[in-house]
């Protein structure tokens, strides 16, 4: 029974820690978005770490009118920026390049997939920007990968120091995006968003031994949390993926 105890409060400890201490600050706006510094916390409606639309009654208008979403190339060019400002060997730069594309690549077929599988959806999935349509732009401003080397000696130190598990958290990777959403007639800017997620804390997950397993996971809570956004009305609050996970893969 004392170790049932010791267990339940290490879960809630475990919980409390993920949900609050270890949730990520969100990153300066970067030149991507339009409305530099207008960008607060909607958790009424959604629960990124900001987000605007400079006319709300017009957006909410032509979500009567435009029936379809085109998503147009995630962007990455800071990422691509930060590698380059860090020196790196030819080859290294080059397999973190390919990692970025693959990351990239695999963000928007995410996104496809969540418009097209969102259930009772008003807002059907576009091969390209035509007329009576949405344009979802999305920039990946921030991808850390996990830390796999110190996830496993934290691993390890978990069997043999009490709390050894611990120096796991350290080794937390993050990602952060921008995004936008725009009128494919007019080109005008209709919404703004950002969000920045860590790792999901888990008591062991072979995600922790993958340098973007987690960033994937994070994706796609991004992609079926923009589904959800785009295809109901303003007074819907979008469910948002948890920060813990008990799922090993």
């Amino acid at each position: 029974m004392e170790i049932l105890k010791k267990i339940l409060c290490l879960s809630l400890l475990f919980v409390l820690a993920s949900c609050s201490l270890f949730k990520p600050a969100p990153l300066p706006d970067t030149s991507f978005l339009m409305f530099n510094g207008k960008l607060e916390p909607k958790p009424e409606r959604i629960d990124f770490q900001g987000i605007y639309l400079p006319d709300q009654e017009r957006y909410h208008q032509l979500t009567k009118v435009n029936n379809k979403i085109y998503v147009a190339r995630i962007e990455d060019d800071d990422i691509e920026d930060q590698y380059l400002a860090e020196e790196l060997s030819h080859k290294n730069f080059v397999e973190k390049e390919q990692e970025l594309r693959e990351i990239s690549e695999y963000f928007r077929e995410r996104l496809r997939l969540a418009f097209q599988e969102y259930p009772d959806r008003k807002i059907n999935y576009a091969e390209k920007a035509v007329e009576k349509t949405f344009i979802l732009k999305v920039a990946v401003v921030e991808l850390k990968p996990t830390n796999r080397v110190i996830n496993f000696l934290g691993t390890v130190a978990g069997f043999f120091v009490p709390g050894g598990g611990t120096f796991r958290f350290f080794a937390s990777g993050s990602v952060a995006i921008e995004g936008k959403i725009v009128d494919a007639e007019s080109g005008d800017v209709l919404m703004e968003f950002k969000d920045r997620k860590k790792d999901k804390n888990s008591p062991f997950t072979i995600r922790d031994y993958q340098s973007y397993a987690h960033a994937r996971a994070s994706i796609d809570d991004w992609a079926d949390e923009l589904a959800e956004l785009i295809n109901t009305d303003c007074d819907h609050k979008v469910e948002q993926g948890l920060p813990i996970t008990l799922s090993p893969i």
